[in-house]
C-alpha cells in the first residue's frame, strides 16, 4: 500500500474526537533542542536552524514509517510521517502537507519528559485539541467538505460517457478545477447552488473532441459583473477606456468572447505513475495524474498511445475532473470548512 492510500489520509481534514486527539498527539524533539529546553538554556530559533539545518520540534499525530516513491524523502534516513494540526481537533491529511520527521528526533511518547517541558492536556485543549464546535459537527453530519466532495472519483465523467454520443449531442457538466464564487464558509449548500457558476455545455464532435460554452445565465451575469468591476478599477480606466470606446462596447465584446464556443479535447486520467513520468503533455492539476491528448494520442517517450486503448471507465476532464449536472441532485450537500 502507498502512503497516499492509507485510510487515515482519505478524508480532509481528518477530525478526531477530543479524547483521541489528546491520546494521539505527540511532539518530536530534535535531540539538541531537547537538551536546551531540559536545561532551561536560552534558545534562538534562527541560530538553531543555522547550526543544525533542522527544525527544533514537530507536533502532530503519527501516521506511518513507510516510504514510497511518491513521497519526497532522504533515502539515507528513515523518517516518521505525521499529520499536523489545523485546530479544533482537525488535522491536515493532504498528501503534499504530510511532514517527515527524521528518526533521530525524540518522541514525547517514548521518552520521560519532565513536567516543566511537557505540554499539559489543558494547553492542548485550548490549542490543537480544542473541542470541535457543534455547528461544525452538524455540517459534517449533513454534508461533505468540498475537498471530500470533489474527491468522489466514482462520479467523474468517463470515456464511456462520451463514446456513446453522436456528433452534435450535448452534455452539461461542472468543471471541478474552476474557481467557486459567492460561497460562504461553514454553510451547507446543495451542489447545484455551490457550483452554479462552474457549469459548461459540451457539444460533441468526434473521438474525445468537441466544443464547450458557458452554462446558465447566472454565470453570464456573474461574469458581466466581474468585467464591470474590472473597468471601474482606477488602474484600468486610463488603459482601457478612451474617447472612441465606451464601457458598453467593451463589456459586449468581452461577453461575446466569453460566450463563444471553445474547441476542446479532453484530458485523461493516468493511474500508472511510471507511465505518467514519461508523458510529453502533463496536465498540472490534482486528483491523481492527468495528461493532455494531442489529436487523440498521448506522447510517451517518442511513442504514441491512442485514447481508445484505455479502459472505458477512465476519467476524463477539462482543466480538471467533470461531473454531469444531472447527477448533482443525487449527491451529498457540500460546505467549505473554515477553522
Amino acid at each position: 500500500m502507498k502512503i497516499k492510500d492509507l485510510p487515515i489520509l482519505q478524508k480532509f481534514p481528518k477530525r478526531f474526537s477530543q479524547k483521541e486527539c489528546l491520546k494521539s498527539y505527540e511532539i518530536w524533539y530534535h535531540p539538541e533542542y531537547y537538551k536546551i529546553i531540559k536545561n532551561k538554556e536560552k534558545f534562538s530559533y534562527d541560530k538553531f536552524i543555522e547550526k543544525y539545518n533542522e527544525e527544533p520540534a514537530f507536533g502532530g499525530i503519527y501516521v506511518t514509517s513507510m516510504v514510497d516513491s511518491y513521497f519526497p524523502h532522504d533515502t539515507s534516513l528513515d523518517k516518521q510521517i505525521i499529520i499536523t494540526p489545523l485546530g479544533k481537533c482537525y488535522f491536515d491529511t493532504r498528501y503534499s502537507n504530510l511532514v517527515a520527521v527524521p528518526q533521530h528526533y525524540l518522541s514525547s511518547k517514548s521518552i520521560k519528559i519532565s513536567n516543566s517541558i511537557k505540554i499539559s492536556k489543558k494547553d492542548l485543549k485550548s490549542s490543537s485539541c480544542e473541542e470541535t464546535p457543534k455547528r461544525l459537527l452538524d455540517l459534517e453530519k449533513n454534508g461533505l467538505n468540498y475537498s471530500d466532495w470533489e474527491g468522489q472519483t466514482e462520479h467523474y465523467l468517463q470515456i464511456k460517457d462520451i463514446i456513446k454520443l453522436k456528433k452534435g449531442d450535448k452534455l452539461k457538466f461542472i468543471i471541478l478545477s474552476n474557481y467557486v464564487d459567492d460561497i460562504k464558509s461553514n454553510k451547507l449548500y446543495k451542489p447545484k447552488d455551490y457550483y452554479k457558476y462552474c457549469s459548461r455545455i459540451y457539444t460533441h464532435d468526434k473521438d474525445l473532441k468537441g466544443t464547450i460554452q458557458r452554462g446558465p445565465m447566472e454565470s453570464i451575469k456573474n461574469k458581466k459583473k466581474s468585467i464591470k468591476k474590472s473597468l471601474n478599477n482606477k488602474r484600468n480606466k486610463s488603459n482601457i477606456i478612451n474617447k472612441k470606446k465606451s464601457k458598453k462596447i467593451i463589456i459586449n465584446k468581452r461577453m461575446k468572447r466569453l460566450l463563444a464556443p471553445t474547441d476542446v479535447e479532453f484530458i485523461i486520467n493516468i493511474k500508472d505513475y511510471k507511465l505518467h513520468k514519461y508523458l510529453k503533455n502533463k496536465a498540472p492539476w490534482g486528483w491523481g495524474f492527468w495528461a493532455a491528448l494531442e489529436n487523440g494520442y498521448l506522447q510517451i517517450n517518442g511513442k504514441k498511445k491512442k485514447w481508445t486503448t484505455f479502459p472505458k471507465n477512465t476519467p476524463i476532464g477539462i482543466r480538471g475532473p467533470l461531473i454531469l449536472w444531472d447527477k448533482l441532485d443525487k449527491l451529498p450537500n457540500i460546505y467549505n470548512l473554515y477553522l
